[in-house]
C-alpha cells in the first residue's frame, strides 16, 4: 500500500494567510499532479476551531498543536509574535515533538521566531527578514541568521516570507520528493519571478525578471544563497552547469555587466538593505556581504551609490 504523505501547518493569531496558501496550495498541485498519492495535510491552531490570520480572514483548524509521529512535514506559519518570551509553549512542544519524531520543519517568514525558540535551528542557518535579523540574532546567538530569501539546512527550511515562500516550497519539494514533483507544481500553476522587476532594476536589468534566461536565473539564486560567501565565477558556472562565455554572454545582454560585476552588485544590494532596516555595524555588514573588511566594502559602496556606507545610513 502506497504511504499518503502527512504535512501539518501550525498557525496562530495574526498569521499570513498569504504565505499558508502558497505553501499549502502547492502542495496539493504537486501531489495532485505528480505520480505520487495525494498528500493529506492538516492546520493545527491552539486549540483547534477558528483561527484570525492578520488581514481577518478565519481559518478553521482541524486540531491543537498536536504532532503526529507520522508527519512528514510541520510548516510553522508566520504570525505577529516577533520575540523569544512571548512564544507560545505548547507550539515550542509541538516543535520539539514533530522534531524528535524526524519531522521536516519549515518557518515561513517569522515562523522562524517559534522554530528558534524551539531550539531545533541551533547550530544551523536560517533566513531572516532584514528588519528582523538583528533582533533574532540578538535572541538566538546560537543560530546563524541570514538574510537569504530561502535557506535549507539539516532538516529545515526557513525563508523572508512573502514570494519567497514559493521558492521555499519548490526547494523542499525538490529535497523531500524529487525534481519530478517540482515539475508537476510549476506545470500546475504559472509562478511569477522569484525575484521582482523593482529589484531587476536596481541590479541593472531592463527587461521584465520572465524574460530573463533561466539559466542566468539559475545563477542569480545561486548568488543570492551565498553572499556571505560568494563563489568564484567557474564555480558558480559549474553549479549551474552551463559554460562561462555563456554566462558572460547573458549577464552582459541583461544587465550591461559582467558576472562579477552582477555579483558584486547584488553583495551591495544586500548590504544596502542591511544598513537601511537594520542596526549592523558596516564591520559585520561587510563580512554578511563576503567583504574581507570595512573598508573593501566602502569602496566598493562608494563606486555603486556615491556615498559612504555611514552616509548613506546617516542620508
Amino acid at each position: 500500500m502506497t504511504k499518503v504523505p502527512l504535512y501539518a501547518f501550525a498557525i496562530q493569531d495574526g498569521f499570513s494567510l498569504f504565505g499558508y496558501g502558497i505553501a499549502r496550495d502547492l502542495l496539493r498541485m504537486a501531489a495532485g499532479r505528480s505520480e505520487a498519492p495525494a498528500a493529506h495535510c492538516v492546520t493545527l491552531g491552539p486549540a483547534g476551531g477558528a483561527v484570525r490570520s492578520s488581514c481577518g480572514a478565519v481559518v478553521m483548524a482541524d486540531s491543537g498543536w498536536q504532532p503526529h509521529p507520522k508527519m512528514q512535514a510541520l510548516f510553522v506559519c508566520s504570525s505577529a509574535v516577533r520575540s523569544a518570551a512571548a512564544q507560545d509553549k505548547s507550539l515550542l512542544a509541538c516543535i520539539r515533538a514533530a522534531h524528535r519524531h524526524g519531522a521536516y520543519l519549515c518557518g515561513l517568514g517569522s515562523g522562524v521566531w517559534p522554530l528558534a525558540a524551539a531550539g531545533v535551528l541551533n547550530g544551523q542557518q536560517a533566513s531572516a527578514d532584514p528588519g528582523e535579523i538583528a533582533a533574532l540574532r540578538s535572541a538566538f546567538p546560537q543560530v546563524q541568521f541570514t538574510l537569504a530569501p530561502v535557506t535549507l539546512d539539516a532538516g529545515t527550511a526557513t525563508c523572508i516570507g512573502g514570494d519567497s515562500v514559493t521558492d521555499m516550497m519548490l526547494q523542499y519539494l525538490k529535497a523531500a520528493h524529487g525534481p519530478e514533483m517540482v515539475a508537476a507544481a510549476r506545470r500546475a500553476v504559472f509562478l511569477k519571478p522569484a525575484r521582482s522587476e523593482g529589484l531587476m532594476r536596481a541590479l541593472g536589468c531592463s527587461a521584465p525578471g520572465q524574460d530573463l534566461d533561466p539559466r542566468l536565473q539559475r545563477c542569480l539564486h545561486i548568488l543570492d544563497q551565498s553572499i556571505a560567501a560568494p563563489p568564484s565565477i567557474p564555480a558558480l558556472c559549474r553549479d549551474a552547469g552551463l559554460p562561462e562565455r555563456t554566462l558572460g554572454r547573458l549577464t552582459r545582454a541583461a544587465f550591461g555587466c559582467a558576472p562579477a560585476a552582477l555579483a558584486l552588485r547584488i553583495r551591495l544590494h544586500h548590504a544596502e538593505s542591511m544598513l537601511r532596516h537594520t542596526p549592523r555595524s558596516v564591520q559585520e555588514i561587510s563580512a554578511d556581504c563576503g567583504f574581507a573588511t570595512a573598508s573593501h566594502l566602502a569602496a566598493a559602496f562608494r563606486r555603486r551609490y556615491g556615498l559612504s556606507p555611514g552616509a548613506f545610513r546617516r542620508g
